[in-house]
């Protein structure tokens, strides 16, 4: 299942961002974030300018069912291959929520966006299904996926307890079946609160509700330095939205609801996801910005070129990008002990 196994990944070293890529990039990544709420089939700006290689680009970043909605024709067969690879995907979430019984889930990521803040399933490529269970039934839920003929696939890193999750794979489908959200002691996410709080989703299953999973978003997305497919930041778009449609009361600490800038604020601090905060969103503002880039003060994290790139930087400036999203010490002696013990698996 191409949906699952077989989508781009974000590339290391060196490889070259041409202007013309980098001018349509800017084009359609502001456009859909300007216009995120809504799909919309009007052309794109036509002053783009479409080859092979920014094609490619598009591809890599999971955004080539979304550019063809938005008017790039030359990406309908994209589009095509992801709906059906959604409905298989489907199926296949069906099964493994079938297979868990009577162990509770909460979709995670990409598999809980689609149908919500992407109604149409297609626009939403995944390279992976996130589950979330709780971690006293974590065991339980592993032996039922191997069970059902899932393996894992062998990296020592997610033996060790520390670690959020582990990859199950079986042919065409993969599942991260997680216990947390990040390294053990990493941020402070009240699981407890995701789970009190998470609305009913399909399946069975359930979703975080929408300012924690507005913020789950942003604490992946720190983990990995910012340096994620740009699809990503389209769903950091998406759920601040979908934020802004709930109709109840205020966020606090232990729930959710309707939330303004300083409630979500409020919270990032309580879960020490304050600076990743801050940076995701200083990054969408700046990619929503359709002009060319300007000069900038100098920062570890990505600027807007580095982030069409889509590609890793050295190995030193990554961790260097690990230790500076973290809100404080306590973070930091928590990523380093977290560290220690998921390289050598205990």
């Amino acid at each position: 299942m191409g949906a699952v196994l077989e989508a781009p990944a974000l590339h290391r070293g060196p490889d070259t961002l041409t202007p013309k890529t980098e001018q349509a990039l800017r084009a359609l990544v502001g456009r859909l974030l300007r216009s995120a709420a809504t799909p919309s089939t009007a052309a794109l700006n036509q002053a783009a300018s479409w080859n092979d290689l920014s094609l490619q680009r598009v591809r890599r970043h999971l955004l080539a069912p979304l550019a063809y909605r938005a008017g790039v024709e030359a990406l309908r067969k994209d589009f095509v291959t992801a709906a059906l690879q959604a409905e298989r995907r489907e199926v296949l979430l069906a099964e493994a929520l079938e297979v868990l019984g009577p162990i509770e889930a909460i979709l995670l990521k990409g598999i809980a966006y689609v149908g919500a803040i992407y109604p149409e399933p297609a626009e939403r490529p995944m390279t992976d299904i996130d589950l979330l269970v709780r971690e006293a039934q974590f065991d339980d839920a592993a032996r039922a996926l191997r069970r059902a003929g899932y393996w894992h696939d062998g990296k020592l890193n997610q033996r060790s307890a520390a670690n959020h999750a582990v990859t199950f794979r079986r042919q065409e489908s993969a599942i991260d079946l997680h216990r947390g959200l990040v390294q053990r002691g990493r941020m402070g996410i009240d699981l407890d609160a995701v789970w009190r709080d998470a609305v009913p989703a399909r399946h069975g299953a359930f979703r975080p509700a929408p300012a924690h999973e507005y913020l789950l978003h942003i604490a992946h997305m720190a983990r990995h330095q910012l340096s994620v497919p740009l699809i990503a930041y389209v769903d950091a778009v998406r759920l601040r939205r979908a934020i802004d449609g709930v109709s109840t009361s205020r966020v606090s600490a232990s729930g959710l609801s309707r939330a303004t800038a300083a409630d979500l604020a409020d919270l990032a601090l309580q879960w020490r996801l304050r600076r990743a905060l801050a940076l995701v969103e200083n990054r969408v503002a700046a990619l929503s910005d359709p002009s060319p880039n300007r000069p900038q003060p100098w920062s570890p994290f990505p600027d807007r070129r580095e982030l069409y790139a889509g590609e890793l930087p050295p190995r030193w400036l990554q961790v260097a990008r690990k230790l500076a999203i973290h809100d404080g010490p306590r973070d930091y002696v928590a990523f380093a002990a977290a560290s220690v013990r998921t390289r050598l698996g205990v």
